[in-house]
């Protein structure tokens, strides 16, 4: 076995056409390391030119796809042709192609009293199932959390509300409301909200239909 330690810069030279494998002496044994978790390092494979390339980067803890502001694209093959996920780097957006698709499974979150939401609970829809109370859940500020989005949904026959910071809501005719909510008789189960915000404001989406008499509360 042949063991070579690295000093400094070095460069192990192909000739064109060459190729350079590792192989085991017998098939899926033995395994190959860079560092040992405790004395690690960079890995840097490059694309092309000295901005594109793909890092094994120690110092962040990460895998960095390309230098900042250029980027590489990403692409991840599915098992039906022309079906994939595609980082386009160019145009900074998450692509998917053909048969591929985003398909979510939301986590659902039953409260029987009221609640304060937090930023661990964004993506996430609230219910108030078995509550036999009214029950107010209360937003974070807008400032800071543009692009977070929550939902709520009442199944239970008691008041439902939602709160945010003062003036923070943003409803029907209303661009400073405080609260809003499903507080009419035989008019609440059914009814919910898609909070969604916008670093200013959360721009509260009522579910319900047009029979439902949706509550606003403003200062």
């Amino acid at each position: 076995m042949l063991y070579h330690a690295l000093t400094g810069n070095e460069s192990l030279p192909l000739q064109s056409g060459e190729t350079l494998e590792v192989l085991p002496s017998v098939d899926d044994q033995g395994a190959l390391n860079v560092g040992d978790g405790t004395t690690d390092m960079d890995v840097k494979v490059f694309l092309g030119s000295t901005a594109e390339y793909v890092e094994l980067d120690v110092g962040n803890s990460r895998v960095n796809l390309g230098a900042d502001d250029t980027g590489i694209d990403l692409v991840a093959n599915g098992a039906t042709a022309s079906a994939n996920m595609t980082w386009d780097a160019s145009a900074d957006e998450l692509v998917f192609n053909g048969a591929s698709a985003i398909r979510p499974k939301y986590e659902i979150v039953n409260k029987t009293a009221s609640y304060t939401i937090t930023s661990a609970d964004f993506g996430k829809i609230f219910t108030n199932r078995g509550d036999g109370d009214a029950i107010i859940f209360t937003l974070p500020a807008a400032s800071g959390n543009a692009g977070e989005v929550v939902e709520f949904y009442s199944v239970s026959d008691n008041d439902f509300s939602v709160t945010g910071t003062d003036e923070e809501l943003v409803t029907l005719n209303d661009l400073t409301a405080d609260k809003v909510g499903w507080a009419t008789a035989s008019e609440k189960i059914g009814g919910g909200f898609k909070a969604i915000c916008d670093g200013t404001s959360w721009l509260m989406i009522p579910y319900g239909t047009e029979t439902q008499t949706l509550t606003i509360t403003s200062a």
